[in-house]
């Protein structure tokens, strides 16, 4: 057989034990695993676990820091507006370089699954997206790159960019984003997501969406999505990330929203290595932290 990794450690299991592989597949798993090997491994009774996956990145955006002016107020605001002079002027070249870089790092750390994020948007146009399809045809040997087409301008407040989502799908683009805060009024957030199941049903697509990142007690696109995701029923099929806004209501409020969240079976991700320096910045005391309610979410 090819491979055997012996001594290891696994979720589960108090004792060591050996792993054997062939073509590319485990196909054993017990102590004291006998037999003709390739390779072998000595684990030394160290963890061994199945890959991992990383489900939210902006690979597109990667790596940009030293390129571009500093965030003064260290606001989501003003790092969106930082971009806009970046992505303009985006190569294909650019994009697959800074994120193969990534792409290494996570892989050399046991990450084999991304869903990245990419902009399409009238700055940037689908630039970022073709960076991305190349980038992915790139490294396909090494994983499996997963990419949303993510509206971070807004539709309503941002024309053109309906036509561009539905372009992004054509091209390849895996899943429809979306960011319905980012839109002027309730009514066109509310319409923003009624645009995302449009496109996300003609394609038979999930949807990823960013959700009230903000600290707003009064921002209501993640029960919008709930809500809409019941109707439309997409339930299972539908992620709503960071939904920070979830922590500033009250727990009356809270607990009506997380029911319709769990009834329509959405995915939540909580993003806390950005969320909580984003978040609660213009706070007095008690500072928000930025996270989501996880416990209640469980």
């Amino acid at each position: 057989m090819d491979l055997l990794i012996k001594n290891a450690k696994i979720y589960g299991k108090t004792d060591l034990v050996d792993i054997a592989c062939d073509g590319g597949k485990i196909v054993e798993i017990s102590p004291g695993i006998k037999g003709e090997f390739k390779e072998v491994i000595d684990a030394e009774g160290n963890f061994v676990s199945s890959a991992f996956i990383d489900p939210h990145i902006h690979l597109d955006k990667v790596l940009v820091v030293d390129t571009v002016r500093p965030n003064i107020s260290g606001t989501l605001k003003e790092a969106i507006e930082i971009l806009w002079e970046k992505k303009r002027n985006y190569t294909v070249e650019d994009i697959v370089e800074r994120a193969g870089k990534v792409i290494q790092w996570e892989v050399a750390n046991g990450v084999t699954h991304i869903r990245t994020h990419v902009d399409v948007d009238t700055i940037g146009g689908l630039k970022p997206l073709e960076g991305l399809l190349a980038t992915r045809e790139k490294y396909k040997e090494l994983l499996d790159l997963q990419i949303v087409a993510f509206p971070q301008e807004g539709i309503i407040q941002d024309p053109g960019t309906e036509e561009l989502l539905y372009k992004a799908m054509e091209m390849g683009a895996d899943v429809v984003g979306g960011m319905p805060h980012n839109e002027m009024t309730d009514d066109d957030s509310k319409r923003h997501i009624e645009i995302l199941f449009e496109i996300a049903k003609k394609f038979d697509a999930p949807i990823d969406s960013h959700t009230d990142e903000n600290d707003d007690p009064y921002s209501r696109t993640l029960e919008y999505l709930a809500a809409k995701t019941i109707k439309e029923g997409y339930e299972g099929r539908v992620t709503a990330d960071h939904t920070c806004a979830l922590s500033s209501y009250n727990d009356v409020h809270a607990a009506k929203v997380i029911s319709l969240v769990k009834k329509a079976d959405i995915t939540m991700e909580s993003n806390p290595v950005t969320n909580i320096v984003l978040e609660g910045r213009f706070d007095t005391y008690p500072k928000r932290r930025g996270l989501t309610r996880i416990k209640e979410l469980l």
